[in-house]
């Protein structure tokens, strides 16, 4: 049920709108900063809005995109906007760009033993997972060594007003966000998982009523590679906005 009000309500009436604009410059810092190639596996594609950041003139090095979502109500559009991807990179000046659509969790993509990636890609993603710290483990996993997490995350507010206000928030913002976690501490998560090297964070922001939801953005590079990370996450799909 979830789901489904996330995918039929929220995208419709409010990530296309003001938010998603607040949000482009944040994309913008983490895009810039994380300077994409090569092959690139983006957590929680959603309905595939984010693909004009992943390739194309943004990202023009990239050649291969791989999107991982869970949430069915989203995969026929995340599809289609795949396959305008893969057109308007067919026709600018660079080469081409392969993007493909996995549906499922990120444990279901990483037992197909895919090749290591050199990107992956979070945005708006780790707050709805249900085990934060098995996904960021996992994506530990599907990196080559020396490749890099880009993410761009709402996190749990710094003052004890704001976390309070998170959460009385919580209960219907779960329902609303397919199962978003307001108070979710990300970036410390991503610092716990030894697989990773500090974080360089690009981009902070707050939102929404006296800065109830704080974002934050950044780059980290995979330490140790894919082969000496165990576990897997579950891939959750893409949180709110």
């Amino acid at each position: 049920l979830r789901s489904w009000v996330f995918a039929k309500i929220w995208l419709r009436t409010m990530r296309a709108g003001a938010m998603q604009e607040r949000l482009h410059p944040g994309k913008e810092a983490v895009i810039t900063e994380g300077a994409l190639h090569g092959r690139v596996l983006d957590l929680g594609s959603g309905d595939g809005s984010q693909l004009v950041y992943l390739c194309g003139a943004r990202s023009p090095n990239v050649r291969e995109v791989v999107c991982v979502e869970p949430n069915v109500h989203l995969i026929p559009k995340l599809c289609d906007r795949a396959e305008q991807a893969e057109r308007d990179a067919a026709g600018g000046a660079g080469a081409g760009v392969a993007v493909a659509v996995h549906h499922g969790t990120l444990e279901d993509f990483l037992a197909t033993e895919p090749e290591p990636f050199d990107f992956v890609t979070c945005f708006t993603v780790l707050c709805t997972v249900p085990d934060p710290r098995a996904t960021v483990r996992g994506l530990a996993k599907a990196l080559k060594p020396g490749g890099r997490l880009v993410f761009l995350e709402h996190v749990g507010a710094a003052s004890a007003r704001a976390r309070l206000a998170q959460r009385l928030a919580q209960p219907a913002w779960s329902v609303i966000g397919d199962g978003c976690q307001l108070c979710r501490d990300t970036l410390d998560i991503i610092a716990e998982e030894e697989a990773f090297g500090p974080a360089k964070v690009c981009y902070r922001d707050a939102m929404g009523p006296a800065g109830i939801v704080p974002f934050v953005g950044g780059v980290c590079a995979c330490a140790k590679g894919a082969s000496a990370t165990n576990g897997a996450g579950r891939g959750g799909g893409a949180g709110p906005p």
